[in-house]
């Protein structure tokens, strides 16, 4: 039987390496992900001991359940089903050859699921949004009296300041370090496309493997000559805004940070392929809660003017979606009636805000939102220090910075990433 599990030379020379601790440092779209799947499928059919009463197992894991099942677990699945004695539990996340050690796929949010394994092969994708410890803790013990045991650990760079970069240190650990240019399959004119999509920070550490350390400023492409403009018109309407500014036709969105004593709202035009904040606001004086009633009332409003299309909502509180759902209906409200729940991840939405404006395709009135995102910043490694984390420094006023980071990522990862790519085509109203 004939498989099509070829590996491109720089994978194969990370397959082939015989160290127990092997780490994988490599760009976007290098092929780590197909590499681990490849990885367990060999080492699950290669092997040759006994299994025992205390079976070896391998191990595939990802960060989240979700991950390791759509990455790690269905391409397992397309390799397995072609042997008719392998069983495959799609209940378990297993898979069962005879003869062979058992293959568990898992998320390692609840890493207490990998204790009391004896690991014979551990594959663990996307290791650097792992909780620090668990491969030193939970992953690497289990390997111990396991012979001919190893790791693969593969990731794509988070700073020097996450815990893998000092993992990595470890004289115990063989690190292999791949742009995304060693994978002879992606079009080197297609790297150079993100070159100039990406701030230049961002694209080393994605398309380089480069470990970077962060800049103190979250939004460090934001330039307040090219991001800003001068013709806001406060509580106006479209229709204004598009006769005082010449632009294209747009289709408005709404972004919703709920808060108690702060909530917030932005509107987003989508004029071509540019976005641009027509509204920028945040209620209350920091003390005293705001009325459901009144925010309410303000987001009905702000979506009448703008003819808002759908809006995205701070995701912690699934009740509140629900009611704004109702309000959209009492009032006949589309873009309440359409709200839906947001995508929080703050570090990729935040470098997917600062894309744009390395673009020039984003834009915010001069002023209060200006000012809010020059000083939006990380926080320092310690006291004094010049070294950043990817942590956002607590008590910053960034209500609308979230309305906005809401709004544009859940637009982004729903329309697959179109929304932080030039493509020369409007294709608003986007789902």
């Amino acid at each position: 039987m004939k498989f099509d599990i070829g590996l491109h030379a720089k994978q194969a020379v990370v397959y082939n390496d015989t160290k127990r601790l092997k780490a994988l440092c490599c760009g976007r779209r290098w092929g780590k992900s197909r590499l681990q799947v490849v990885s367990v499928f060999l080492r699950c059919l290669t092997f040759q001991g006994n299994v025992g009463a205390t079976p070896e197992v391998i191990l595939a894991a990802a960060p989240t359940f979700v991950q390791a099942k759509k990455v790690l677990w269905k391409p397992l699945v397309k390799l397995f089903e072609k042997f008719p004695d392998a069983k495959i539990n799609h209940a378990d996340l297993r898979i069962t050859v005879p003869g062979k050690p058992d293959i568990y796929v898992m998320g390692l949010e609840n890493y207490d699921g990998a204790r009391g394994l004896r690991v014979y092969s551990a594959h663990i994708d996307e290791c650097q949004d792992i909780r620090p410890g668990v491969l030193d803790t939970v992953v690497i013990p289990a390997m111990g009296d396991t012979p001919n045991s190893q790791l693969l650990a593969t990731f794509t760079p988070k700073g020097k300041t996450n815990w893998l970069y000092g993992w990595c240190q470890n004289p115990d650990v063989r690190l292999f370090n791949f742009p995304t240019s060693s994978n002879p399959f992606v079009p080197a004119e297609e790297i150079e496309r993100m070159r100039s999509l990406l701030p230049p920070r961002l694209f080393r550490q994605e398309y380089e493997a480069s470990w970077e350390n962060f800049e103190g400023q979250v939004f460090s492409s934001f330039d307040e000559g090219a991001n800003c403009y001068d013709w806001a018109i406060p509580a106006g309407t479209m229709s204004e805004w598009l006769a005082k500014t010449g632009l294209p036709p747009g289709v408005a969105y709404m972004g919703i940070d709920w808060g108690d004593v702060n909530p917030a709202y932005v509107v987003v035009v989508n004029s071509g392929t540019e976005f641009y904040v027509t509204e920028w606001v945040c209620l209350g004086d920091g003390k005293n809660a705001v009325p459901t009633t009144q925010f309410y009332g303000a987001l009905v409003g702000a979506c009448k003017r703008w003819n808002v299309h759908r809006s995205f909502a701070d995701p912690s509180r699934p009740a509140a979606l629900m009611d704004l759902k109702r309000v959209g209906q009492l009032h006949s409200v589309a873009g309440l009636m359409r709200v839906v729940e947001a995508k929080n991840s703050i570090a990729p939405g935040n470098s997917l805000l600062d894309s744009l404006f390395h673009q020039k395709r984003l834009s915010v009135p001069r002023g209060r939102p200006a000012e809010q995102l020059q000083s939006y910043v990380r926080q320092p490694l310690s006291g004094g220090s010049n070294v950043f984390t990817d942590k956002i420094a607590p008590g910053q006023y960034d209500h609308c910075i979230d309305a906005l980071r809401y709004c544009l990522y859940t637009l982004d990862v729903r329309n697959k990433g179109l929304i932080g790519i030039v493509n020369g085509d409007s294709h608003a109203p986007w789902s």
